[in-house]
């Protein structure tokens, strides 16, 4: 069976595992049976922010492209 939904994972139990590659299997079984999930505070950030600024300019800073004091100016300029 070709993996329809490769590159997508997904704590629902209703879909048939076997869609899914056998590595995306074991990531989706520890999903189901793990902890429960939480997310981070982007989650709860305007869209603009939590998947624009927050992300990118957090990953530039812990890359050493900026300083966090510019990360967060930058963040902070973008939020609405």
């Amino acid at each position: 069976m070709p993996d329809q939904f490769s590159g997508f994972l997904t704590a629902n139990t209703a879909l048939d595992p076997g869609a899914f590659s056998p590595q995306e299997q074991v990531l989706i079984e520890l999903m189901v049976l793990g902890e429960p999930v939480r997310f981070d505070g982007s989650d709860e950030m305007p869209p603009e922010v939590g998947i624009g600024s927050f992300w990118s300019e957090a990953t530039r800073a812990v890359d050493g492209e900026i300083t966090v004091q510019e990360a967060l100016d930058t963040i902070e300029s973008t939020w609405p």
